[in-house]
């Protein structure tokens, strides 16, 4: 909750106030997720995946330099 609001760490990350608005809502599954992942050592490998789209800058599409790449990932 100390984290600044509107601070992210990229330019497609996932703003902390999300987390501080819909806490009562996500909170249970955020510490769940991290006692499990201390218990076992390791978290669920799904948790890094992340997909990837190509976003078309301009008109002609001939090159990969014509999009705009952009990454999904999951958030915690």
């Amino acid at each position: 909750m100390s984290m600044k609001s509107y601070k992210v760490s990229g330019l497609d990350s996932f703003q902390p106030i999300f987390f501080k608005m819909y806490w009562e809502v996500v909170g249970d599954d955020v510490w769940k997720f991290f006692a499990r992942a201390f218990q076992r050592g390791m978290f669920d490998p799904r948790v890094m995946k992340a997909l990837l789209v190509l976003i078309p800058m301009e008109d002609s599409l001939t090159t990969v330099k014509h999009f705009r790449p952009i990454s999904l990932l999951n958030v915690i």
